[in-house]
């Protein structure tokens, strides 16, 4: 027999999709996932957490938070254009941790009110980056890019981007040290929960809700502006801005 397709279902796209959030809908509804309270009590915390961060742990956050969202973006990116995955994962994530070592030494000595600032331009950094993520992405699936030739600029590009992503995460991970309003073992601590938590959450969010709702441009465009803000207000806190 014969049906008409229907009109309202979603359209299912390379960074749009849809048929992964139907699914995650459907094994919600099959598993019968529900928000009880203990998952209340872990919400209530996580946002007491937050509200009390300081600027620089917050900014650490972000850009953590940023880190973990876009590697999955670029991920995506690489395994709708390459057509695999697999093979280059472990390549991929090795450059990144390249660039966290790169960031924090290239990042250099800074004290006081010039790490700070430093810091907040890094988290500005991570926010313009997260701008240009999709025009890359978008620029890797042109048309004249096909076949082999797709396949060898989005072997190449994809894993300098997540160099550059490394670079500024572990440059901010730098700055935060000095910047920290804390001392000595106290910051230690405040600096590596706010990188643990927001690479958690970046990692969760991105995989889970943010690109299976809203597609992939929008989640790079969610966490600029959420970098953006965070830099920003590190900036005016220091009156640079």
């Amino acid at each position: 027999v014969r049906r008409a397709l229907d009109a309202e279902a979603p359209v299912n796209r390379d960074f749009d999709p849809a048929l992964c959030r139907l699914l995650l809908k459907y094994r919600l509804t099959e598993y019968k996932v529900t928000f009880g309270v203990l998952e209340g009590i872990l919400a209530l915390a996580l946002a007491f957490y937050l509200a009390r961060l300081r600027a620089a742990p917050r900014a650490v956050l972000t850009v953590a938070f940023a880190a973990t969202a876009l590697e999955f973006a670029l991920l995506l990116g690489f395994q709708i254009l390459y057509g695999s995955l697999y093979r280059q994962m472990g390549l991929i994530v090795t450059v990144f941790m390249v660039g966290l070592a790169g960031g924090v030494a290239l990042a250099g000595p800074a004290r006081g009110g010039n790490s700070r600032r430093r810091l907040g331009l890094t988290a500005m950094g991570m926010g313009v980056f997260a701008l240009l993520t999709p025009a890359a992405l978008v620029a890797l699936d042109a048309p004249w890019l096909t076949g082999g030739a797709m396949r060898s600029v989005a072997q190449a590009v994809i894993p300098l981007l997540t160099l550059a992503l490394g670079l500024l995460t572990g440059a901010a991970i730098a700055f935060s040290a000095s910047a920290s309003a804390s001392d000595g073992a106290r910051a230690a601590s405040d600096i590596f929960t706010a990188d643990f938590i927001g690479a958690a959450l970046g990692a969760l969010l991105a995989s889970m809700l943010l690109i299976p709702f809203i597609g992939v441009f929008w989640t790079c465009a969610a966490t600029a502006a959420l970098n953006l803000a965070s830099g920003a207000l590190l900036l005016r806190r220091r009156g640079v801005v």
